[in-house]
């Protein structure tokens, strides 16, 4: 009888001593799992990394060279954030000279709360659909749509389309109309306000200065129009030209090149709008420096 208690004690014990080195080989196996580096296109989850090295967030599925979560990079024109990797057009903080394709975006540590970033962000964007997933990234599109054996939509806003080319007209005339809005100023009957370039006043002499800063500062900028080794102002001179010298016209804004004409239109437009944010930022910091002073 003792011995068949005995037996019976040891059975258990050795089935507890099992279940033990299970679970602790089940957490092995998840750690090395929430560790791992996962494949293109594979579902990461956080803490994992993608196959270019980036670390993506919880249910972000990555491409090959995409970043995922806070570091995701930008689409061209955007504005980075100081050591983000800039793609073409993408211009660096409040710096105007636009960065080259892999270089990393020098900025002001207080970049990451900068009035410019914080209004570039609220532009509109071109994105990419392929089923329910959508990333800004056209490669990263191309290669899942390849995947899933599916095709690649378009989305600006709420506004979803089948041609790129409707895409980008609507980003165009979208941003346009938009940055047309900011720099105009408006007042309201009811409040009396005066808004331009997002500031708010209500006298009527400072609404003035900051339309009369506002308006100085996008006339600075302009679109250029180059074709061979001869550059003008005037879209028509440069058109008769292109004819003549069976060339194509280059499109320069603010130091950023294209042969296209609808991202030449909205290279200006987001060049404009930067201009204007900016000598706005400039105003704030001078009155935040006088005021200290």
């Amino acid at each position: 009888m003792k011995l068949s208690r005995l037996f019976g004690l040891a059975l258990v014990a050795c089935l507890v001593a099992s279940l033990s080195s299970a679970r602790a080989t089940d957490v092995e196996n998840a750690s090395a799992e929430a560790s791992k580096t996962c494949a293109a296109g594979e579902a990461c989850t956080a803490g994992k990394t993608c196959s270019a090295g980036e670390t993506c967030s919880a249910g972000k599925t990555c491409a090959a060279g995409e970043t995922c979560a806070a570091g995701e990079t930008c689409a061209a024109g955007e504005t980075c954030a100081a050591g983000e990797t800039c793609t073409a057009d993408k211009a660096c903080c409040a710096d105007k000279v636009a960065a080259k394709d892999g270089e990393a975006c020098v900025c002001p540590a207080a970049c990451g709360t900068c009035e410019v970033k914080s209004a570039m962000a609220k532009l509109p964007k071109l994105t990419y659909l392929v089923g329910d997933q959508e990333t800004c990234c056209s490669e990263s599109a191309a290669a899942m749509a390849a995947k899933a054996k599916s095709e690649v939509h378009f989305k600006v806003g709420d506004k979803e389309f089948d041609s790129q080319e409707k895409a980008m007209e609507t980003l165009v005339s979208t941003t346009e109309e938009m940055v047309k809005s900011f720099t105009t100023p408006a007042t309201c009957h009811v409040s009396g306000k005066t808004t331009i370039a997002g500031k708010s006043c209500n006298c009527p002499v400072e609404a003035g200065t900051i339309a009369k800063q506002v308006q100085e500062a996008t006339q600075l900028v302009s679109m250029k129009y180059q074709v061979g080794e001869e550059t003008c102002s005037c879209p028509n001179a440069a058109k008769a030209m292109s004819e003549k010298a069976g060339v194509a016209t280059t499109y320069c804004v603010d130091g950023t090149e294209t042969q296209c004409a609808m991202t030449a239109r909205l290279n200006l437009a987001r060049a404009k709008y930067k201009a204007a944010v900016t000598a706005i930022a400039k105003t704030a910091e001078a009155a935040d420096a006088g005021s200290d002073s």
